[in-house]
């Protein structure tokens, strides 16, 4: 058999006279491919599987023993081709694997790397905090500094609880009396501390706050009714006289639409258990979701809507629905 395989199939046909069209119409086979295997283009052609096929389907068309010129490719073609082919598998299923544990460390990599920045800004936040231990124990007590305290000089203002202290007696003159003896004099006496109406002890020369800038926070603080995480709804009519008040409970979860006095309009849920207060000139008009979970406060009177309607749109709430 000559050393090229191919070749020697081309000459068995051309001993026998057959063109490769009439091969080709007897085999199904594509003319180019019988080609490449007579030219040894294995490459060229489909799977290994069709190659032997391929020559099966030539050799019974030439009248030739198809199982003798499959031993001969298989001993001179094959055998390479399938090593090749081997050779090939193994040395990707090693890049396979080769790129899949560099992967593997790049991403342990990176866990390492963002669990050490997460680290560090822990530990930057808690730097960061200011420290309240040993500066608390060093601060001054009453407004009295350290130095003052090794001088033994605190001032002409008097500590707190501490009591007039006894000085030196004058010259030619007598010690005055001891605290509590019944001897004091009836001279001036450090100012004592005043009750306001809240209940607040205002200490002169201590206090910041004047009893009318307290009684204007102890109010606000009486009109600050929602949660803190829900914002206070101001309304024209808040501050002036003549207008109403319209306070809002919820039992349930319910939904607002209202417009004070034709040009502020409001939007707001309330969650069971929240209230609300909304003050208005001349009306409010409103629009009511779940109204059997809500409860309705008009200058202080509870006021019970008309209709059955679980949702109440445009209703008007004006002072004298209470009058």
């Amino acid at each position: 058999m000559e050393d090229s395989f191919g070749h020697y199939l081309k000459h068995q046909r051309e001993l026998r006279g057959i063109s490769l069209d009439d091969i080709a119409n007897a085999t199904r086979i594509p003319a180019r491919h019988l080609e490449a295997l007579e030219e040894d283009r294995f490459d060229d052609l489909p799977a290994e599987v069709f190659i032997k096929g391929y020559i099966r389907s030539y050799g019974e068309a030439l009248g030739v023993d198809a199982n003798e010129l499959l031993t001969a490719y298989e001993e001179r073609i094959g055998k390479g081709r399938r090593e090749v082919r081997e050779k090939s598998l193994k040395e990707a299923v090693q890049r396979e694997h080769k790129k899949s544990f560099w992967q593997t460390q790049m991403k342990l990599v990176g866990f390492i790397v963002g669990l050490g920045l997460v680290g560090w800004l822990v530990w930057a936040i808690l730097q960061s905090q200011p420290s309240t231990g040993p500066q608390e124990a060093n601060a001054p007590v009453s407004g009295v500094t350290e130095k003052e305290v090794s001088s033994g000089t605190t001032g002409t203002q008097p500590v707190m609880g501490s009591g007039p202290q006894p000085g030196p007696p004058p010259e030619g003159g007598e010690a005055p009396p001891p605290p509590g003896s019944g001897m004091e004099s009836s001279g001036a006496q450090p100012p004592s501390p005043t009750e306001s109406p809240e209940g607040l002890d205002i200490v002169p020369g201590e206090n910041k706050i004047s009893q009318s800038e307290n009684g204007g926070i102890i109010n606000d603080l009486q009109d600050q009714i929602v949660p803190t995480n829900r914002s206070v709804l101001e309304t024209p009519g808040s501050k002036q006289t003549g207008g109403f008040s319209l306070e809002i409970r919820a039992s349930e979860k319910a939904w607002f639409h209202m417009i004070v006095d034709r040009e502020t309009e409001k939007d707001f849920t309330l969650q069971p258990g929240e209230r609300i207060v909304l003050r208005a000139d001349e009306q409010i008009l409103a629009d009511i979701g779940n109204r059997n979970g809500s409860e309705f406060w008009l200058n202080g009177k509870k006021l019970e809507l008309p209709g059955t309607r679980n949702v109440i749109l445009d209703f008007v709430f004006k002072a004298e629905l209470v009058e």
